[in-house]
């Protein structure tokens, strides 16, 4: 019932941002690392756990660089 509801401006100004994000966010694949471990593990590399961390730094790099931008116009 609540889908149903017409939107206020601050509910239609959410839904504006996250339209893009709408379709990482309903997807339900999930990668498997086995062929790439073994690469790296021949060449002594491991990657770090995706802690929160790291994610945030992520993503501060990301929107300090306007990551998906056409970087020329």
């Amino acid at each position: 019932a609540f889908r149903d509801q017409p939107k206020n401006a601050l509910e239609i100004l959410f839904d504006s941002y996250l339209k893009t994000y709408g379709p990482y966010l309903r997807d339900t694949r999930r990668f498997t690392t086995e062929k790439a471990d073994a690469i790296l593990k021949r060449r002594n590399v491991q990657c770090p756990e995706l802690t929160y961390e790291i994610f945030e730094r992520c993503i501060r790099y990301a929107v300090s660089v306007d990551w998906g931008k056409k970087l020329f116009a």
